[in-house]
């Protein structure tokens, strides 16, 4: 197979998986899906005469990190009652973990700064 056929076919897998991506990320919101499929056939079609195989690598790799954090960075929220709304996380989605609040008590925080302002810099000792 030619070299440049296995561009040829490269690209069209960043392509396919691009929308497959955006399907993902922005399932049943019909604004949003459109929105991407536009951005992606126009960003795809602005490119189709690169020739340099160079460049082209670098824009599938472009495509496939784009990919990427759609599906890893990009939430979707649906509305469930007013003020209110649930975080639809997919397998691939990118969490961290959670640490809880903790409420420090306003004196806590006085008897820091306290403490804090007692001490001196390194450049004070000079003084």
């Amino acid at each position: 197979m030619s070299a440049q056929r296995l561009l040829r076919i490269k690209v069209l897998a960043a392509f396919k998986d691009l929308h497959l991506a955006r399907l993902q990320a922005f399932k049943g919101d019909s604004r949003a899906l459109d929105a991407a499929r536009v951005e992606i056939n126009s960003n795809f079609r602005k490119n189709q005469d690169v020739s340099d195989p160079e460049k082209i690598e670098e824009l599938i790799t472009i495509a496939k990190d784009t990919a990427i954090i759609l599906r890893r960075h990009v939430v979707q929220l649906e509305s469930v009652a007013e003020n209110r709304y649930k975080a639809n996380i997919t397998k691939d989605t990118f969490l961290l973990d959670n640490t809880e609040y903790q409420d420090t008590p306003e004196e806590k925080l006085l008897e820091f700064k306290r403490k804090k302002k007692g001490k001196k810099s390194c450049s004070d000792k000079d003084k």
